[in-house]
């Protein structure tokens, strides 16, 4: 997959993703790791906006420490890769 068609399967899954109902549920007062859209869980929308954000000028999080997965201090790829292995690979869980 060359990085056009790479580009392209991102927005269209974004753009998938946002159409799902309560993909933008309104925010929780809890504080959840991985939780960039302050919906109260941690999910895969959480990802796809967070790739947004660094990718596309997307918004930016009600909270980035909350969206900083692995606590590194900043957002960056690492927090998307490490919050999908997280969801669909049985990976740690944020720090």
């Amino acid at each position: 997959m060359d990085r056009r068609t790479g580009s392209i399967s991102l927005v269209i899954l974004m753009l998938l993703v946002s159409a799902l109902p309560g993909a933008a549920l309104a925010g929780s007062n809890d504080f959840r790791r991985g939780d960039y859209d302050n919906s109260g869980s941690v999910a895969l929308p959480d990802a796809i906006q967070l790739l947004n954000h660094l990718f596309a000028g997307g918004a930016s999080a009600d909270c980035e420490d909350a969206a900083d997965f692995d606590d590194s201090g900043s957002l960056n790829i690492a927090d998307a890769i490490f919050l999908l292995t997280y969801l669909f690979s049985a990976g740690p869980a944020p720090a």
